[in-house]
């Protein structure tokens, strides 16, 4: 519903396009076989155990060393090793949440990466096609529900008053350079998606010249009218595409 006071702003945050790329069924079959049966993990049950499992072993090495890394006492610590000696995925996550993904995870590690870690050396070109299935599948899936977000807009009277920014905060490795994630400054990492739609601008129009997220605040101060402050790094690129201020020369 339109607030009341006839502005909003939403950020919104999705996992969708990223490890551990767990997609629907109904999105994976439209690029993946069904008859895929390498290490690739099919549930997040998987990817968790293999996390225990990392746990486990970190504990058995020095369980003092990880109790300093968590910044936990003994009793939350007692509590990590009931977890991991119950298999409990669910007790998991709730646990990270409670004591900070940051601080778990720079102890432990992302789930994600854990996974793909620990099959990297027996990694098949088989399980390399069926990777790039589910990040297309993932794609797919964010498509279909930001079509879903938009009917809403439009049906609210609020596309065509609404500006839209969609980006990305990093790109995406799959293996091609013997990785995953975004553990790297190579191209597929370091390069992401810019689109803005702004309404009353007519037609379609393409920047070619080199943009960076630092841009993403001046360029939407620009569409509403507001100075950009002198302080802010980025350039307004609507500006740019207009010819009133000159394009990055690097980023």
């Amino acid at each position: 519903n339109e607030p009341s006071n006839g502005s909003f702003f939403w950020f919104l945050h999705s996992y969708a396009i990223h490890s551990p790329y767990i997609q629907p069924p109904s999105f994976l079959n439209t690029f993946a076989g069904k008859d895929y049966n390498g290490r690739l993990p099919d549930t997040y049950q998987a990817i968790f155990e293999t996390e225990l499992e990392k746990i486990k072993r970190l504990m058995d090495e020095n369980s003092t060393a990880l109790k300093d890394k968590l910044a936990i006492d003994n009793t939350s610590f007692s509590r990590l090793e009931s977890i991991v000696e119950s298999r409990n995925a669910s007790a998991l996550t709730e646990y990270r949440l409670a004591i900070g993904r940051p601080i778990f995870e720079r102890a432990i590690g992302y789930p994600g990466i854990t996974y793909y870690d620990a099959i990297r050396n027996n990694i098949t070109d088989n399980d390399i096609a069926q990777l790039n299935d589910r990040y297309d599948a993932g794609i797919y899936y964010m498509d279909f529900q930001l079509g879903l977000f938009f009917d809403e807009l439009k049906k609210a009277g609020l596309w065509d008053k609404t500006v839209i920014v969609i980006t990305s905060d990093h790109g995406e490795e799959l293996y091609e350079h013997k990785g995953f994630d975004h553990t790297n400054f190579y191209d597929h990492t370091i390069r992401v998606p810019l689109i803005i739609h702004v309404p009353g601008m007519e037609g379609r129009k393409d920047i070619y010249e080199l943009t960076q997220s630092i841009d993403i605040m001046p360029t939407i101060l620009g569409v509403l009218g507001i100075d950009t402050p002198q302080s802010a790094q980025g350039k307004n690129m609507i500006a740019v595409l207009e010819g009133n201020e000159e394009p990055n020369e690097y980023v």
